[in-house]
């Protein structure tokens, strides 16, 4: 290393001893980088559809028992092929090849099709005339309930369900197997003029997949890149700014380490969970540079570490508040959520270590090489006289009672307002209306029905005449009482007795016609020990809402039914039912994390400064933006998502940032015990303002990579949070010093009785 002029450490015998302990710590620094960068490179990607929900509620647990007697249909894939008119001979001799070919594929275990219920279709279909295919899928449609499921009437579009065998295929696996069977469609329907489009749980899953790899990078990169240009802008130096920054890259380096190490995954709850370490960290590195930068100005020597000592005890509280923030998150009964909620807590814990450590070692670094003289010289790190808001502290100032009693009304006229608030949340959230998986599910409810289903097992005690003439009382018992079409074992037993009416072949029997199904699909009909048969009934589902009135409707009718009763039917199940129900109680639980990150919070500022009272009067702006907020999502229909819900617990704990550090900067002007002071106050303010906004630029700006996300709670999770962000800045700006000011004014009135109610 050359020495440098203007160093405070550029001359004197111990000059070796700090260069020897600096390389030591880079060499420290740089292989542990290395060793989280190898952990990073661990990280998988899983959508989390399957775990959103697991918990140990009622509802699930029916699931689970649901799905112990029969094929869940969670492998399922569904194709939609659509043109002018599949009864032409070329268009549906293209289908049948992709049928042939499909069966050779790996993982899979069946497919059904309009094939599977047309025997005249044995023969080679090209031998045909559209006139003869037409009028087959005509009758057929007529006597096959199931077939008008996969036919539409105009002959227009046609359903083929393939199976994929081994319910538990990892993400890679599943996603090859799915663009696989997606492109053996499109190929061998070419020339056709055949759309083909996928939907079903596997393709559902493998889009999110995809998109959250997509959004996972951007982002990170705009968190970053942003997050360099705000500091540039802002601090007036290229080399402040990648020195800041670079210490919030160290910090993310290490929580995608430990995150990869952990064996934690990147899905839809924790994809944004990065991007917010990021931008938390980065404020914290902006504090203590500012803070260098005031050390330095006034002659205290050893800035960076000084630094640490003044501003980091406000880092660590800060993130204190996020850790509660995210461990408030594991009172939810989902294991997703719960995991999102203890990964966060480590990430931030990890984070302001590496923030508290690395920053100070950056510093010193370049107080040795250059001199902070030449690094804080013309200005450089001074910020803007823009960044101080003055408007905002100077309203304060002027009107403190008015600011104040106007920021608790609209406070608890939010409170109110949220207070409202109803959970909403569909399957769908993550997929837009224009999506291929989507378009595939409008298509086939538009023309063969609803694509939904809500499932209940149905007791068995055999397949002689006698057990499937009281199965089929009950199909159409439970078909009365939700009004519309049912199915079940006794829909293929009265097909079975047509067929043999009609004097299509040998008469066949249920037994016979059950054992030479595929096994996938006779696990779809009746349990492996045969004491159970599964009912079907076709849902068009739209939300959780809806579903929820309509399945409490009908679990009210069968309560009241005494044969269903008495016969002992399954709980109406599937993932329909499980999702509406259990979203409700998972939505209510942020609800709960929410209230226990904000009293927890405010008890540890009120024990960190020594008084309850600022420790209340603290919560006011932190508070205001996240009731506003909600108030607007109830107000506006919207209600509390998933994403709304993690995103007002989570940026509360972030909010909170500003206002420790206000506070800490009048900690450190008064002393250990704050006795407040309008001067105080003000003086405070001014040399803060900076810090809290340069902070909040960042973390707003460096979210905004979320508003061009392609998953849809991705998006919406970083809107609200930019929201309660900015709101965060004017509250703690305007509302926080009007308060203290109030608070303040109280204090000395009561001091002042006081003394004069004392001895004279």
């Amino acid at each position: 290393m050359v020495e440098r002029a203007g160093s405070p450490l550029a001359t004197g015998k111990t000059q070796s001893p700090l260069r020897a302990r600096l390389i030591l710590l880079w060499v420290l620094l740089i292989g542990l980088d290395i060793l989280a960068g190898f952990a990073a490179l661990r990280l998988n990607f899983d959508d989390g559809v399957d775990r959103v929900f697991a918990s140990s509620t009622r509802r699930y647990l029916d699931l689970v028992d649901f799905r112990t007697l029969f094929a869940s249909g969670d492998g399922e894939i569904f194709l939609t092929f659509e043109g002018q008119d599949l009864a032409e001979p070329a268009a549906l001799a293209s289908i049948e090849s992709f049928l042939i070919e499909a069966q050779f594929l790996d993982n899979i275990d069946n497919i059904v099709s309009p094939f599977s219920l047309l025997p005249p279709f044995a023969q080679d279909i090209k031998s045909l005339t559209q006139p003869d295919i037409a009028k087959t899928l005509q009758d057929a449609r007529r006597d096959s309930p199931e077939l008008r499921r996969l036919v539409s009437p105009d002959r227009q579009l046609m359903l083929v369900i393939v199976a994929l065998s081994g319910g538990h295929l990892s993400a890679e696996v599943r996603g090859a197997q799915t663009r696989e069977i997606e492109a053996l469609a499109r190929e061998l329907t070419a020339g056709q003029g055949i759309a083909v489009n996928l939907t079903g749980y596997p393709v559902l899953r493998e889009r999110v997949v995809a998109k959250l790899f997509s959004d996972f990078t951007l982002l990170n990169v705009v968190g970053a890149v942003v997050g360099f240009l705000v500091a540039a802008l802002t601090l007036r130096s290229l080399r402040l700014a990648l020195t800041t920054s670079l210490v919030s890259a160290t910090a993310l380096l290490w929580v995608l380490g430990l995150l990869g190490a952990a064996g934690l995954t990147i899905n839809l709850i924790t994809v944004a969970l990065p991007v917010l370490i990021l931008v938390l960290s980065f404020a914290d590195s902006l504090h203590l540079t500012l803070e260098v930068r005031r050390l330095h100005k006034d002659g205290v020597p050893n800035p960076g570490l000084t630094a640490v000592r003044r501003v980091g005890p406000a880092c660590l509280l800060a993130s204190v508040t996020t850790m509660i923030a995210f461990a408030s998150l594991m009172l939810s009964p989902s294991e997703l959520i719960t995991g999102m909620g203890m990964a966060g807590t480590l990430s931030v814990l990890v984070a302001v270590v590496v923030v508290l450590l690395v920053h100070p070692l950056f510093f010193v670094t370049l107080d040795h090489l250059f001199g902070l003289e030449r690094i804080f010289g013309d200005n450089r790190g001074k910020p803007g006289r823009f960044t101080r808001l003055a408007v905002l502290p100077d309203l304060a100032r002027f009107a403190p009672r008015a600011v104040a009693s106007a920021g608790v009304l609209v406070l608890l006229l939010a409170v109110a307002g949220y207070s409202t608030i109803t959970p909403r949340h569909s399957i769908y959230d993550n997929m837009s209306e224009d999506d291929s998986v989507m378009v595939a599910i409008a298509q086939i409810e538009d023309k063969l029905g609803p694509f939904g289903s809500l499932k209940m097992a149905l007791p068995l005690s055999g397949l002689g005449a006698e057990s499937v003439a009281e199965l089929k009382k009950l199909h159409e018992r439970i078909g009365q009482l939700a009004e519309r079409q049912v199915f079940s074992l006794a829909t293929l037993s009265d097909r079975l007795a047509a067929e043999a009416a009609a004097g299509q072949g040998a008469q066949v029997g249920l037994e016979q016609s059950l054992s030479q199904m595929p096994e996938a699909l006779r696990a779809k009909l009746i349990s492996e020990d045969a004491k159970h048969a599964i009912l079907t009934i076709p849902y068009n589902y739209q939300n959780a809402v809806l579903t929820r009135a309509f399945v409490s409707r009908l679990e009210q009718r069968i309560a009241a039914d005494p044969m269903l009763v008495a016969a002992g039917v399954g709980p109406l199940t599937g993932i329909e039912t499980v999702s509406a129900f259990i979203s409700k109680e998972m939505l209510l639980s942020l609800n709960r994390s929410f209230l226990m990150a904000l009293g927890a919070s405010g008890i540890l500022i009120a024990l960190w400064l020594r008084s309850p009272l600022i420790g209340v009067v603290a919560l006011i702006p932190n508070v205001l933006p996240v009731a506003l907020v909600g108030a607007w999502l109830a107000l506006s229909g919207r209600g509390l998502e998933f994403s709304s819900g993690i995103a007002m617990t989570v940026a509360f704990g972030l909010a909170i940032d500003d206002t420790v550090h206000v506070l800490n900067r009048i900690r450190l002007n008064n002393g250990v015990r704050i006795r407040l002071r309008a001067a105080l106050i003000d003086r405070s303010m001014r040399e803060v303002a900076p810090a809290l906004t340069i902070s909040s630029a960042v973390m707003t700006l460096g979210m905004s990579g979320t508003l061009f996300a392609v998953l849809p709670s991705v998006a919406y999770f970083g809107m609200l949070s930019i929201a309660v962000f900015v709101l965060a800045l004017v509250a703690d700006m305007l509302v926080l010093p009007a308060c203290l000011s109030v608070l303040a004014s109280w204090q000395q009135a009561r001091h002042a009785r006081g003394r004069e109610g004392g001895p004279r």
